[in-house]
């Protein structure tokens, strides 16, 4: 999985996560590549798309947060998973949010894992008296 940083004219970073397979000798995108200011339209607003993208062992699920808005404390994984009928990423479930407890992932540490077979999803969370949690997910198989 590839993430990129890019702007715009107001020098916001929207991010970007892109996933790429390699067939004969060739990398090629595999499917859609997902852009931050589709999950942040209003350029006002800000947030972008987190720095770890998590791909399961298979390629067949990929995970990655996002920041919805300005609020660095309002944080969500996104996760999709692989459509062979679409030839495209598929949204698996609801977005998982963070914040409204007082928690929240430190995604700029790339503080989360996706298993190998996709199907547990581990989290650190902080609060900010820095108290430290493990948040298991268990997510369907795909």
């Amino acid at each position: 999985a590839y993430f990129g940083k890019y702007g715009s004219m107001q020098s916001i970073n929207y991010g970007s996560v892109c996933v790429y397979e390699k067939t004969n000798n060739e990398w090629k995108q595999k499917g859609t590549l997902f852009d931050g200011r589709d999950l942040n339209p209003d350029p006002d607003v800000g947030g972008s798309l987190g720095v770890g993208t998590q791909l399961s062992g298979d390629g067949k699920r990929l995970v990655f947060s996002y920041q919805p808005g300005s609020d660095i404390t309002n944080r969500a994984f996104k996760i999709y998973d692989w459509s062979s009928i679409d030839n495209d990423w598929k949204q698996s479930g609801p977005d998982i949010l963070f914040g409204e407890d007082g928690f929240d992932i430190d995604d700029g540490l790339n503080r989360y894992k996706l298993s190998r077979d996709g199907t547990t999803l581990a989290a650190l969370v902080g609060d900010s008296n820095s108290e430290r949690r493990v948040r298991l997910y268990f997510l369907p198989k795909n």
